[in-house]
């Protein structure tokens, strides 16, 4: 009896690290951190926001929107200091930050909008966090 062996090329295997990321059935944005440090003597915070944006394979990259929510539900839109936009099959990182002297709770919010052909998408993410109130 005769053994055969099949050997198959599995494209995927040899992605690379953001491309393995994306490579999940839905486009996707993440906040991953928030970082509030007091700028001292000024009585404000810095916050600063990292996150990513994923595109799969088959989907067009349509637009972006970053922005924080302030505990008065207004809308703060911050100051982007890295920003790529992310081909399909890729993962892109994003950061952000603003500074503020307004206490309580906020949200760090990131959006991405695209394409799945002809039908449109939206892949969002809000991360809440607190900037200190105690004196």
């Amino acid at each position: 009896m005769k053994q055969f062996a099949i050997i198959v090329a599995l494209p995927f295997m040899f992605a690379t690290a953001s491309q393995a990321l994306a490579a999940g059935t839905k486009s996707a944005a993440s906040v991953d951190t928030v970082t509030v440090t007091e700028n001292t003597g000024l009585g404000t915070w810095k916050i600063v926001v990292t996150g990513t944006l994923t595109l799969v394979e088959n989907d067009t990259f349509s637009g972006f929107s970053f922005s924080l929510t302030d505990p008065n539900a207004g809308t703060v839109a911050p100051i982007v200091t890295q920003y790529t936009q992310p081909k399909p099959g890729e993962t892109t990182t994003f950061s952000y930050y603003t500074s503020t002297a307004e206490k309580g709770e906020w949200s760090a919010n990131a959006k991405m909008t695209y394409l799945t052909g002809a039908t449109p998408g939206v892949a969002a993410a809000s991360k809440k966090f607190s900037v200190p109130t105690e004196d």
